[in-house]
């Protein structure tokens, strides 16, 4: 039987990470509410009027919707290679 989480225990888990990176979800909202570091990953919704709206966030938006797995792929690729 597959276990169910509740936000309050899914707020725990993530609290605990030094670093949150997630596609645009309701786990994106719950890290930003813990203060945890957010790497997210947007594809066809808007961040500006999604969010995250804090200074511990960093988003990465595909422009290219129709092929948003590969965009984000490369783009994803290029923000890890520029923090090394």
């Amino acid at each position: 039987m597959q276990r169910v989480f509740s936000i309050g225990e899914l707020a725990a888990a993530i609290r605990r990470c030094s670093l949150f990176i997630t596609n645009d979800s309701g786990p994106m909202h719950v890290a930003v509410s813990q203060k945890v570091p957010v790497v997210a990953l947007y594809g066809p919704s808007n961040p500006k009027f999604y969010g995250p709206y804090t200074d511990y966030a960093i988003v990465l938006e595909s422009t290219d919707h129709y092929e948003i797995g590969k965009s984000m792929k490369k783009l994803l690729k290029r923000e890890i290679q520029g923090l090394r």
